[in-house]
């Protein structure tokens, strides 16, 4: 069973990033906490981690054609405000996904974003 921080913790071990907060202004209508983590290289979106009602997910860049396989497994949907055909949505807590298959979709997503 993940929190939020232990998440976070799973992917700075597991991935080359780095955690920003760019979506987070004080001005902002939305309710989500949207913690981003960033390529070191190039800076772009690796993964991002955000609780919802509650659920905590983690959302990540794959294959168009990877999506379109992973979102037949229970807790992945397409992307939650993302590119539905370039990211995923993980309900980390509630997926049929092990955890090698989680480290798995990480490593390639922070290959698509190097």
């Amino acid at each position: 069973m993940y929190d939020k921080q232990t998440l976070i913790d799973f992917v700075y071990e597991n991935s080359a990033t780095h955690e920003t907060y760019p979506f987070n202004k004080s001005t902002s209508h939305e309710k989500i906490v949207w913690t981003v983590m960033k390529h070191n290289g190039s800076d772009k979106i690796t993964a991002m981690i955000f609780e919802r009602e509650g659920v905590l997910y983690l959302s990540l860049k794959l294959s168009p054609d990877h999506v379109d396989e992973m979102i037949k497994t229970r807790g992945v949907d397409r992307g939650y405000h993302m590119n539905k055909q370039h990211w995923v949505t993980i309900n980390v807590n509630d997926t049929d996904l092990t955890e090698q298959e989680i480290l798995g979709m990480l490593a390639e997503s922070d290959a698509l974003t190097k």
